[in-house]
């Protein structure tokens, strides 16, 4: 499929209503709508945004579950300019209070409580809302709109008068001209290791890098893809999105992921392409609805980033095209990715080749250890980059090199081949005696026991040899112990990749962000306590 001509994401819809107007692009429970139906929603929803005083460049913001009135709301932001930043449902009040603070959004749309958040009530405690009240302004200083969207969202019902507004409302407001280059988005990171921090992200380089996306998953027309993260991760909103919808197929979404009702949504739908990570794909391998599914639609797609995470999509649940991929929100969703046709050892291996329109280099002065692979160092990528972070030029001055080069803060090699081997996270490195151990290759190890559903290793202090290696590990069987771990790993690598102490967790106290990353920082003060008491 060739490059599509719009360079903006309301131009994009517009041009496939042009080129597939009957071709799905939103599939709902509820709701499901073609690309013609989408374009009337989103002139719909940026007039009514325009009579409500959004202007060019003004913020707007959605609070919601995914559901098809969150796309509706993002698309008619892009058509006139206005910039929407998703805000995270699984944020605590304080959390949230912080981000609105910071970007002080003109709209906020506020879905309907879903999965024990009272999203509405959230809002409420924050603003000082009462029930009914569409206009704020909170001890916080916020002024904004509160606007619902989506059933059930009855504490504030202004919603339809909101679009009913704007067929009149209007009338001989100029409509912005938009640009590749404006802003179309802003992405919160998920702050693992700092505050987070808000990703600019560019309409242009959104579209451009979504088709190359795409096109490495040889996504055709009228293509499904199963979305089972968030909208307002950067995995959903500038990677899903613009690679379904440059390839005019349809974004398969659930309110949250659920492991039954994504089968059943993917059975039902027939969805062609997968896009999860490893986590849920575990899920759905161990949802006992799994052998009266017939989810063999599933062809393409996007998973994880390790071998294991490969190997099931793949190999246990059917996604034979599944890719490897590398990004960073800050690079428009991904700059490496593997193709679907790409042997399945390749795929496991490697994250593929750098996306068309990228470029890297390898900093090997950072990594000056026998102990790492030959030729590794920290990965630079240059390409279609986010242009900094939202009012926050120290981090933006830190992120970038003087010559345009964002430093990921990864460890990576290049294969004879040109693709990419993710070695690990810098900070995470774990100096055992005098050699550096990247957590990661001790985790994919420890993944390969049949009996472990997952792992995390980090650094424990230790008088002789300054660190040593303490795993947490998610277990299938009640039954496995410490020795076993640590006889699997020495049978397959070198002795100080070995654990020291192994300590069983369940899935549900793993220290997690708001985003869903593990916590890697908390996961080292446990250890450290554990060991400690040990001794």
């Amino acid at each position: 499929m060739t490059l599509p001509q719009a360079r903006t994401v309301g131009d994009l819809v517009t041009e496939m209503a042009r080129l597939y107007p009957e071709n799905f692009a939103i599939i709902h429970r509820r709701r499901r709508m073609t690309f013609a139906e989408l374009e009337a929603s989103m002139k719909a929803h940026g007039s009514a945004m325009l009579a409500a005083g959004v202007q060019k460049g003004d913020i707007v913001s959605v609070l919601s579950a995914n559901t098809p009135e969150w796309l509706e709301i993002a698309v008619g932001c892009a058509s006139i300019g206005a910039v929407l930043c998703p805000l995270n449902t699984w944020n605590k009040d304080d959390e949230l209070r912080r981000v609105l603070e910071r970007v002080q959004p003109n709209l906020l749309f506020v879905g309907a409580a879903f999965a024990g958040q009272d999203l509405p009530g959230m809002v409420s405690r924050i603003l000082g809302v009462r029930d009914g009240d569409a206009r704020t302004g909170g001890s916080n200083g916020l002024r904004l709109q509160v606007i619902p969207i989506g059933v059930g969202a009855s504490k504030f019902s202004r919603y339809q008068t909101f679009l009913d507004a704007g067929e009149s409302g209007s009338r001989g407001v100029e409509q912005p001209a938009v640009a590749a280059e404006d802003v179309a988005f802003i992405c919160f990171t998920s702050g693992s290791d700092a505050e987070p921090k808000g990703v600019l992200l560019e309409h242009g380089k959104a579209v451009v890098n979504g088709y190359h996306i795409g096109e490495r998953q040889q996504l055709v027309p009228g293509d499904r893809l199963w979305l089972g993260t968030p909208l307002f991760y950067g995995f959903g909103l500038v990677n899903a999105l613009p690679a379904a919808w440059t390839h005019g197929a349809a974004l398969v979404i659930q309110d949250q992921f659920e492991p039954g009702e994504a089968l059943s949504l993917i059975e039902t739908e027939r969805a062609t392409a997968y896009y999860a990570f490893g986590n849920m794909t575990r899920k759905l391998l161990q949802h006992p609805d799994l052998p009266r599914r017939d989810i063999s639609s599933l062809r393409t797609g996007l998973t994880g980033f390790s071998e294991v995470d490969i190997r099931l999509a793949v190999e246990e649940l059917g996604v034979t095209g599944c890719c490897s991929m590398y990004g960073q929100t800050e690079a428009h969703g991904l700059c490496f990715l593997s193709d679907s046709s790409d042997p399945v050892e390749v795929r496991m291996a490697t994250q593929g080749r750098p996306i068309d329109g990228w470029e890297y280099r390898l900093d090997t002065a950072v990594s000056m250890d026998e102990s790492l692979p030959p030729g590794a160092g920290e990965l630079l990528v240059k390409g279609r980059l986010s242009p900094g972070y939202f009012n926050d030029s120290c981090a933006t001055r830190d992120a970038f090199t003087d010559d345009g080069f964002l430093r990921t803060g990864d460890l990576a090699l290049i294969d004879q081949n040109g693709r990419m081997i993710y070695v690990g996270r810098r900070k995470e490195m774990i100096k055992v005696g005098a050699i550096n151990v990247a957590p990661v290759e001790v985790e994919a190890l420890l993944q390969t026991h049949p009996d472990v559903d997952d792992a995390y290793v980090v650094g424990v202090s230790d008088a002789e040899r300054f660190e040593v290696l303490a795993a947490f590990v998610v277990a299938k069987d009640r039954g496995l112990g410490a020795g076993d771990l640590k006889a699997h790993v020495k049978a397959r690598a070198s002795s100080f990749k070995v654990p020291t102490h192994v300590y069983f967790i369940d899935a549900t106290e793993v220290p997690r962000t708001t985003s869903g990353k593990v916590l890697k920082r908390s996961l080292r003060e446990m250890a450290d306590r554990l060991a400690n008491d040990e001794n």
